[in-house]
């Protein structure tokens, strides 16, 4: 039974103890007091519970086999009882102020998400969307280009939520999926602050092959949203998953078949002809090295263009 005004935190955690005290303490120095914590522990060995037993006012739910990135999401939800829900990683932590914050932007304005500014701690810098919310969300979410919203960064009505739990299981992308589904039930708004802190440091599982495959499945599943638009605009989206896979390929393997095949996709995807995945594919030929300097050479050749 939803209980009003009851925010619930719902953490997602596998094998990263020192983090999950992190996101643990972050979630309880928050200054909207109506709040419960759900960890959902992913490891499949109960790996987290003598940090969750630490803290007395926190949930524990642990899996019994590992179910992937969006199984936990599932589960916490469903023990939920907040009116609103705030999805967190183990990796991230929240300001004291968000839940509060996003809750009076929720109440003030029509809408059933929001999501706010990151900051990437590594990079010491602060993202925000380049895009226009109300105007071009779609496009970005269709774009794979939507973040800073990503689960993090949005607090999320739970009427929305129960309109698109369960979700299909992909491999990696499981953010872009929500925002899509969210997005067919509910509107999205912005609130521009930083109120999450995330690491940038380090391949994550949203820059490894099976994410990027994952977002050409999703392309296919959700072909019938890209009809409102050009069939350029979906190619070059292709094209560019095509790259990314590419290049996830050569940071695991100096030379890979599977790279070539990616970046042979990339140049055959794009509407007309790309000098630019071209000059990838024939790179990608050399494997990492010849990547390298490939990008050294462009590189070149753009400081060549600004001092003539």
């Amino acid at each position: 039974m939803t209980v009003n005004d009851l925010a619930s935190v719902v953490i997602r955690t596998y094998y990263r103890n020192r983090l999950l005290r992190r996101a643990i303490e972050s979630t309880l120095e928050q200054t909207y007091d109506k709040i419960e914590v759900i960890v959902v522990d992913d490891s499949g060995v109960a790996h987290a519970k003598e940090v969750v037993a630490e803290y007395d006012d926190v949930r524990y739910i642990a899996h019994n086999e590992n179910k992937g990135p969006i199984e936990p999401w599932h589960t916490g939800y469903a023990e939920a009882r907040g009116e609103y829900i705030q999805l967190l990683d183990d990796d991230d932590w929240i300001e004291p102020k968000k839940i509060e914050k996003q809750i009076k932007k929720l109440d003030s304005e029509d809408c059933g998400v929001v999501f706010c500014n990151i900051y990437e701690t590594d990079a010491d810098k602060v993202v925000k969307p380049n895009y226009n919310v109300s105007e071009e969300f779609q496009r970005s979410l269709l774009s794979f280009e939507s973040y800073p919203c990503q689960t993090t960064s949005m607090l999320i009505r739970s009427d929305a939520l129960d309109n698109v739990l369960p979700l299909k299981a992909y491999s990696g992308g499981a953010d872009i999926v929500l925002q899509i589904e969210l997005n067919s039930q509910t509107k999205f708004c912005h609130l521009d602050s930083v109120l999450v802190n995330r690491p940038t440091a380090g391949e994550t599982l949203g820059s490894s092959p099976e994410a990027y495959k994952a977002h050409l499945q999703i392309l296919e599943d959700y072909e019938y949203l890209y009809k409102s638009y050009s069939s350029e605009f979906k190619n070059k989206v292709i094209a560019s998953r095509w790259e990314k896979l590419g290049r996830s390929y050569l940071r695991e393997s100096y030379w890979t078949h599977l790279a070539v095949f990616a970046f042979a996709n990339a140049f055959y995807s794009y509407p007309g002809f790309s000098f630019y995945y071209f000059q990838l594919l024939l790179a990608s030929l050399f494997g990492r090295v010849g990547l390298h300097f490939g990008g050294i050479l462009k590189g070149a050749g753009r400081l060549f263009k600004l001092l003539s």
